[in-house]
């Protein structure tokens, strides 16, 4: 032992079991147990021995008494109910110790008298709290499967009652069930109000508890254990697996019409057999469209399809090679389209996605960073021009200057009639007002000029 032990000698006994304590003892001695390192103290009244408490002593209810679920309120517990958990122990009920209930509430016994059959126990905050009661007026409660199994939590702001736990029915297919309803009220009432709200179900598939699969559902605005097979939660494998069964999807898209024909798509899920609804897009259509043959004569306008693509002739031409014959067309995007697949029937045109828009024609046009179209080096030629194409109405003023003239760019052909009578007229220089033959010099012109010919050498002129 460490310390000094205010008793006087022959008044601490040491033993060493408990076997060895004298069947009869003294009240005036304290026997030491070196096995147990106890202490303990004879009972003459009563002829038995005591162990000397240096802490609480645990107890267990062993029977259906629970105790209060307030904390800090009482509850009287028999005597005769309650079980040392420290078995070995010749301990009895006192003052301080603890008592569990069969949910692992707990208190402290507050008050106790051995000539009673009853103690008084105070509940105390334990690390399992069947009911707590917030500030606000909103509960939150735990409830065992003798009392109906699961947890709820009332909020008092919506009134609304959540409740997490598994089916005491064993006849219900439903396993375990989380629901947010409108119902329940203060002081931990469960009851009234309306059952239909939002629930997370897991459940047998067929309906009969222990048969199936177990599944989990999801249920909205149904009342309370009401569920059907489309209120199962599916993972994104279960709806790809459900897209590649079942009819009415989108497949996907194709090129062109004869590609769809040819059940050439590209799309998910791979490998789907086509039925009744299925659609799918066709990125360029035109009705005009027939695929290109060798031997066959062309013209200007026509829509041939090719490797997938569409094409519109600006030449006309007899097919040879496409490698040649490419020359003679241009690309052509057509339009946009979706169709609808018809058991029976096939595919059918539905509507218009999208249409071609003019873009630059590739051989004359092209289009700037800007996204603005330009004319090509050499894109327009004299062909382009139809005559009396540009006109003076269609010239701003000094919206044509020699800077952007090129030299022998515009050609007397290209001018109109006076035009061509003043070029001609600058060509020649002379006309008969202006040009005069005389022996002596005419007077000055009140306009223009006048160029005079000496015809009479011997005088200079002037």
């Amino acid at each position: 032992m460490i310390g000094k032990v205010n008793y006087k000698a022959g008044s601490l006994i040491q033993l060493e079991v408990e076997s060895q304590l004298p069947s009869i003892g003294s009240e005036s001695v304290i026997y030491y147990v070196r096995e147990q390192n106890a202490f303990y103290t004879y009972n003459k009244s009563e002829n038995s021995y005591a162990r000397l408490k240096t802490r609480p002593t645990t107890w267990y209810i062993k029977t259906t008494l629970t105790l209060n679920e307030k904390i800090g309120e009482n509850t009287k517990v028999p005597t005769n109910s309650v079980l040392n958990l420290e078995p070995g122990e010749l301990a009895i009920l006192d003052v301080g110790d603890i008592i569990y209930d069969s949910y692992g509430a707990c208190g402290v016994v507050t008050d106790y008298n051995k000539n009673e059959t009853f103690v008084t126990v105070r509940t105390l905050d334990s690390s399992v709290s069947r009911r707590t009661t917030y500030d606000d007026g909103s509960w939150e409660m735990w409830l065992s499967k003798k009392d109906g199994n699961g947890h709820y939590y009332w909020d008092i702001n919506t009134n609304i009652l959540t409740y997490d736990g598994m089916n005491q029915d064993i006849t219900s297919p439903i396993v375990w069930e989380t629901s947010s309803v409108v119902g329940g009220a203060i002081d931990y009432t469960i009851t009234g109000g309306t059952k239909t709200g939002t629930r997370r179900i897991l459940a047998w598939d067929s309906g009969s508890p222990g048969v199936g699969t177990l599944r989990l559902y999801y249920t909205k605005n149904k009342n309370d254990n009401e569920v059907e097979e489309l209120d199962e939660v599916a993972t994104l494998k279960d709806v790809y697996s459900i897209l590649s069964s079942e009819s009415g999807i989108y497949c996907g898209y194709s090129n062109t019409l004869s590609q769809l024909n040819d059940n050439n798509i590209e799309g998910f899920p791979g490998g789907h057999t086509l039925s009744n609804n299925d659609w799918a897009y066709v990125m360029h259509y035109d009705d005009r469209a027939t695929k290109y043959v060798t031997g066959k004569n062309y013209k200007v306008g026509d829509i041939i399809e090719y490797n997938g693509l569409l094409y519109k002739v600006n030449k006309v031409f007899t097919s040879t090679a496409w490698s040649t014959d490419i020359n003679n067309v241009l690309s052509w995007d057509g339009d946009v389209y979706s169709f609808i697949y018809r058991e029976g029937v096939g595919w059918c045109k539905g509507v218009k996605i999208d249409s071609d828009t003019f873009e630059p024609d590739e051989v004359r046009l092209t289009k700037t960073v800007n996204n603005k179209m330009t004319i090509k080096e050499s894109g327009v030629d004299t062909q382009s021009i139809a005559n009396s194409a540009v006109t003076t109405a269609k010239i701003n003023n000094s919206a044509i200057t020699t800077a952007k003239i090129a030299n022998r760019n515009v050609t007397r052909p290209k001018l109109d009639e006076e035009l061509s009578n003043i070029i001609n007229m600058a060509e020649t220089c002379w006309y008969s007002k202006n040009l005069i033959v005389s022996p002596t010099q005419p007077p000055a012109p009140s306009n223009g000029y006048i160029l005079w010919v000496n015809s009479n050498p011997r005088f200079n002129i002037i």
